[in-house]
Formats: structure tokens, sequence, C-alpha cells
């Protein structure tokens, strides 16, 4: 199990490069912000590329499964096409940020736990996990819809957002329950053996 860590690895970096860009904004939000956004950014940039080199080193030809999430090759290369996204949209988020005048780490904070979840969700080899993890991407992405707080436009795309999103997360538990009633497992595979 301990040698199998390696291939978290991607994820742990992500939570912890979270951790260090949330305390760091809370503690010094209000002293130097323009030297701490560039350092904000510095850090997201320099964690995705480690990111990426890292989910790239893992060998690729290995199927690890644990009772909750799955390394495939599969799931390494889509992991891959994230990252370099997330990167991409990083990179040219910066000068439409200084334009809208939002925080820069706020925006940083949630596209990393909007990767941080889509992550999971591909690694996803239960119901549970695979839930929590599309909440995790989807309250991101409701907060990111609506991030700008002077505009109506804004708040009414995330309000919209979440109303539909809250629906649609109902239902996917409804399913989900479903399920397990008639299956007793919440493991994908274990539902595929009964099926």
């Amino acid at each position: 199990m301990l040698n199998n860590i390696y291939f978290l690895t991607p994820e742990l970096l992500l939570i912890l490069v979270l951790l260090i860009i949330l305390t760091h904004g809370i503690v010094y939000q209000e002293k130097r912000q323009e030297i701490i956004s560039l350092n904000f950014s510095l850090l997201a940039l320099v964690s995705l590329i480690i990111l990426f080199f890292s989910q790239l080193l893992c060998p690729h030809n290995i199927i690890i499964s644990y009772s909750l999430l799955c390394v495939t090759p599969f799931t390494q290369t889509i992991k891959l096409l994230l990252t370099i996204s997330t990167t991409i949209v990083l990179i040219f988020s910066r000068t439409v940020l200084n334009s809208k005048k939002i925080k820069e780490y706020e925006f940083i904070l949630l596209v990393l736990l909007a990767l941080l979840g889509m992550l999971l969700l591909v690694s996803a080899q239960d119901l549970i996990i695979f839930y929590l993890s599309i909440e995790l991407l989807s309250l991101s992405v409701y907060i990111l819809a609506s991030i700008q707080k002077n505009s109506e436009l804004s708040t009414e795309a995330g309000l919209k957002y979440f109303i539909l999103g809250s629906l649609s997360s109902g239902l996917l538990l409804f399913g989900s329950a479903l399920l397990y009633l008639f299956t007793g497992e919440t493991n994908l595979e274990g539902i595929f053996n009964v099926i």
C-alpha cells in the first residue's frame, strides 16, 4: 500500500499547495497585496509543472486499484490533460483578473480546488468518492461563476448554476441510492459484477 502511494502524489501535492495558498492568503490578506498575488501565481504555476512531471514519470502500464481510487494508464492521461488545461487557464487569466479587480489568490485557490475535484473524479472507483469529487468541483465552479461581486449578471449566473447543480446533485444521489439498494455495493467493480 505504501509503495503505491506514489501514484497518488499529484493529488497529495495539490492538497499541500492548496493548504499553503489558503493559509498564506488568510494571514497576509491585507498586507503587500501585489507581492502576495505574484507569489500565488508563481506557486500555482510551479506546482502545476511539478504535478505534470510527477504524472508523466509514473509508469503507465500499471493498474492499481484501491477500494476507492483506481490508477490506470487512461486516468493518468486524462490527469495530464487536465493539468495542462488548468495551467493554460491560469496563464491566460492573469490579465483578465487585473482588469476586473478580482483577488488573484481567491481565483487561483478556486481553480486549484476545481482541479483537485477533477483529478479525484477521474480516479474515482466508488460512488461516494465520485459524488464528493463532483461536489468539490461544483462548489468551486459555483463561486467562480459569480466571482465578480459588483456584477448582477455574474450573481445571476452563479445562482442559476447553483440551483441547477443542486437539482442534478439530488438526482445523482437518488440514482446512487437506487444502485446501492439493488446491488448492496458502492464500489463500481462490485456493482459491475452484480449486474
